[in-house]
């Protein structure tokens, strides 16, 4: 009997000491191995229950034992020290047993505080991952939103710059034949000055040779007549220097239109491989539409002064 109440005892001596190293381990576990602890204290508990009901059982025993030595102790009419000692020990059972329900209870409320915190802590994960999922859901939704402008923007882009392309084509086309058409007129104003120049001095010298033969009253009308003529060949040699200047203008002005138009394309494909919306097209669209308007305005304002020029020379060959 007394190795039997040892061995109780220290059965109940390693349970104490087990229970305060999984009470040490609960603190520092995290969610990964609350789970396994939870069912390491599962087994030590049906254990633990698996040793109580052992003990009830020699307990019951025991007590049988215990009521035959007193009725055989009755029936001889006295005491025994050996029923005392057994009667003591007994008690010790029972007080051992008792203990052992309690740290069975207990061990019984651990598991179950376990638990709760295991399905706490699994709720909150959950709720975490339910609103991870939704940020997410919603950040594609936004990025897809956000893909479908950038594509709307490219195609608009792209139409833009096919506009813009035609009208490069359309406006080089025109300039080009306003400056073949104004170097044509440049040409034949020179040719027609140097016809009037042959003329002039040919005239001259027929006035010349004429006022030498003639009487000397008509020498101040002569000179007056070369005097005229000089300054209107004059005048023509500026308008014609001033026509060439505006042509050089022209061609200048159309190379800058030219560089300004290149200048868009690039952006345009610079645009086009970045797939960003465009933010300073629109501003440089007008700038190159105005810069065009400027010099077909500037081929009108030539083209005027190159058929006035003309009809001037011409109503000076008239004269």
């Amino acid at each position: 009997m007394k190795n039997e109440i040892a061995r109780l005892t220290e059965e109940v001596t390693q349970l104490k000491e087990e229970r305060q190293k999984w009470a040490l381990r609960r603190g520092k576990c995290q969610n990964a191995g609350d789970e396994s602890l939870i069912e390491m204290l599962e087994e030590r508990l049906a254990e633990a229950e698996n040793c109580i009901q052992d003990y009830r059982d020699e307990n019951t025993v025991l007590k049988c034992e215990l009521r035959e030595l007193q009725e055989c102790d009755g029936a001889e009419g006295g005491n025994d020290p050996e029923n005392a000692k057994l009667a003591e020990k007994l008690k010790a059972s029972e007080s051992l047993c008792e203990e052992l329900m309690e740290e069975n209870e207990t061990l019984k409320a651990d598991v179950k505080d376990l638990q709760q915190e295991i399905e706490e802590m699994q709720d909150q994960y959950r709720e975490e991952e339910i609103e991870e999922f939704r940020e997410l859901q919603r950040e594609l939704e936004q990025n897809a939103k956000n893909c479908r402008i950038l594509q709307f923007k490219l195609r608009k882009s792209e139409r833009s710059r096919e506009q813009l392309d035609a009208e490069k084509q359309h406006l080089e086309a025109k300039v080009q034949d306003d400056v073949f058409y104004l170097k044509d007129k440049v040409r034949e104003l020179q040719t027609q000055n140097k016809w009037r120049e042959a003329r002039n001095r040919t005239e001259l010298q027929t006035k010349r040779t004429s006022a030498d033969l003639s009487p000397s009253s008509t020498d101040s009308e002569t000179s007056k007549e070369m005097r005229d003529v000089l300054e209107r060949e004059a005048d023509l040699r500026d308008q014609l220097k001033f026509a060439e200047e505006d042509l050089r203008r022209t061609q200048l002005r159309l190379q800058d239109v030219e560089n300004e138009n290149e200048e868009l394309l690039r952006k345009l494909t610079r645009l086009k491989t970045v797939k960003r919306p465009p933010m300073t097209r629109s501003f440089s669209e007008g700038h190159a539409q105005i810069q065009l308007e400027l010099a077909e305005h500037e081929m009108e304002h030539l083209s005027t002064k190159v058929e006035r020029l003309e009809k001037k020379n011409i109503h000076l060959s008239k004269k």
